[in-house]
């Protein structure tokens, strides 16, 4: 049996029946087509502004935004759209390449202080946070038998 899950839409609100993405179908097709219109304008005028491309392009200012932030569209020169951690300008994403690779190293940090062997616990936790079966491989336990 599969269970349903409702979400509202990011986009346009309404619930749809959630599977992967955050937008209800109806969006992702509309954001799909606004990538195009504004990724062919884009192509033609690099150096277009965000106001300016919403406006030769009829998509909104909120769209080219997640667009850009999704990293879906890039916009040389972009003054509008800022690094969510130290406010610098950038051409897409969410961060600049500073505070990118700030983060990284501080996600191997912890990544690497959380190596099996490092762990406080040597029980084998799953993706339940209950203990994992370990099998013994077949040669292992006909040799354990024999003796």
């Amino acid at each position: 049996m599969s269970s349903l899950s409702i979400r509202y839409c990011k986009n346009c609100s309404k619930p749809f029946n959630y599977k992967v993405s955050p937008y209800c179908p109806k969006c992702i097709i509309a954001i799909d087509e606004a990538f195009e219109k504004c990724r062919n304008y884009l192509e033609k005028n690099r150096l277009a502004t965000i106001k300016e491309l919403s406006e030769e392009t009829e998509v909104s200012e909120k769209i080219i935004l997640l667009l850009l932030k999704e990293g879906r569209l890039s916009m040389e020169g972009n003054k509008e759209l800022r690094c969510e951690s130290c406010d610098k300008p950038i051409d897409s994403g969410r961060y600049c390449l500073e505070c990118t690779v700030k983060k990284h190293n501080e996600l191997s940090y912890v990544k690497s202080s959380l190596r099996p062997g490092d762990r406080s616990t040597s029980k084998t936790q799953g993706a339940t946070g209950k203990e994992r079966m370990h099998f013994i491989p077949k040669s292992k336990k006909k040799d354990e038998e024999e003796e």
